[in-house]
């Protein structure tokens, strides 16, 4: 049974400090099924859909670099800002949200600074296929 993702699922990003998670926002209009805000494989704007995992561990951000060269070459994470240029992967193709795909709880994300994003939960308004 797929399991779609709506509004407010919980993600995780591995490059990510501890915790590392941020809420999923699918901006209206949007399919509404039961009351719930189904998120489509084109909901992967940083800051618009996919915010800020706190503080960025990946070696190949430029703003990890800056602030570990700052530190003497000490590794030092930096503030997180998504790098994402590439829609959701392993969408629902067959089902259309807002004539895209569905995102499914094992679709995934690819950050340029080479973080991979999941999803944790699909959150409290999450639609279950029939």
């Amino acid at each position: 049974m797929a399991k779609y993702v709506c509004n407010g699922a919980t993600l995780k990003c591995s490059k990510a400090m501890p915790p590392g998670i941020a809420s999923l926002i699918v901006i209206p209009p949007t399919v509404n099924t039961e009351k719930k805000q189904m998120a489509n494989m084109l909901d992967f704007a940083p800051t618009t859909n996919v915010p800020t995992f706190g503080l960025c561990n990946s070696k190949t951000n430029p703003a990890v670099i800056a602030a570990t060269s700052a530190a003497l070459g000490v590794h030092t994470p930096a503030p997180c800002l998504p790098a994402l240029v590439l829609p959701w992967m392993g969408c629902k193709m067959n089902v259309l949200v807002r004539k895209a795909p569905a995102v499914l709880k094992s679709s995934t994300l690819k950050c340029t600074w080479l973080g991979n994003i999941s999803v944790v939960s699909e959150g409290e308004s999450s639609v279950k296929e029939k």
